[in-house]
């Protein structure tokens, strides 16, 4: 393999953190036990599916609607969440998530890792739901940027990880074929299922922890699974 993609959040980056200071934001509406925040953590992108879905169909309008994605969750638990209150926790739920980003932590097999795959001589590149801007700060922050050559990132393309066009414009952005091209990350939707349709190998990043993300999709299984990136020098060859 000569090229590989990498996811940021839960991939490089522990969003254990974030995940628990954007859950405390809500829990006033959600409750604050951790059964409480997991089942916040569950709905919150579950309800990102159906939006990318939605937006997919042409109703652009659900994607990043963050109320409306509060109101969502509240249905599915079972919680009256008026309008007012929905803009109110949106407020708070984004501001968490900014807060959260102000110290960002790598997980601790990342560095010895990416120094592995640069002597190798591996490209490194990234794919993120974010903006370039933020990416460039988180990564920045954590002392990794220089390993990576190129960020990509769902909202200077155009299009979600969930859609395939993203995928389609990395692919001709760089000079490599399908098959030299790993792609690393813990969304399945995310990071699997696209780039796996178009050819590229997949990693599935599995790591344990007490709040998290659902990995996704049990109809789509990765090329491999792993518990941290140790073994994804070996994946590489």
């Amino acid at each position: 393999m000569k090229c590989v993609i990498f996811d940021i959040d839960g991939t490089l980056i522990d969003e254990a953190h974030r995940l628990e200071v954007q859950t405390d934001s809500v829990a006033k509406w959600f409750g604050d036990s951790l059964e409480e925040k997991q089942s916040v953590i569950d709905e919150f992108f579950a309800v990102n599916d159906r939006a990318q879905v939605l937006k997919n169909q042409g109703q652009p309008q659900f994607k990043n609607n963050i109320p409306w994605y509060m109101q969502e969750i509240g249905h599915k638990l079972g919680v009256k969440v008026s309008e007012e209150e929905a803009k109110i926790m949106a407020e708070k739920w984004s501001s968490a998530y900014d807060d959260s980003h102000e110290n960002p932590q790598l997980f601790p097999d990342v560095v010895d890792v990416l120094h592995a795959l640069r002597e190798k001589g591996v490209k490194m590149l990234v794919a993120s739901g974010n903006t370039e801007k933020t990416r460039k700060i988180i990564l920045s922050q954590t002392g990794i940027e220089d390993y990576f050559e190129a960020i990509y990132t769902a909202i200077d393309i155009g299009f979600q990880k969930q859609d395939v066009r993203f995928w389609q414009v990395v692919l001709r952005e760089i000079n490599y074929a399908p098959g030299e091209i790993v792609v690393v990350g813990n969304q399945i939707n995310d990071d699997v299922v696209h780039p796996q349709s178009l050819g590229l190998t997949t990693v599935l990043v599995n790591r344990p922890g007490v709040l998290r993300k659902n990995l996704g999709s049990k109809d789509v299984a990765p090329d491999y699974t792993i518990n941290d990136l140790q073994r994804l020098v070996e994946i590489v060859g």
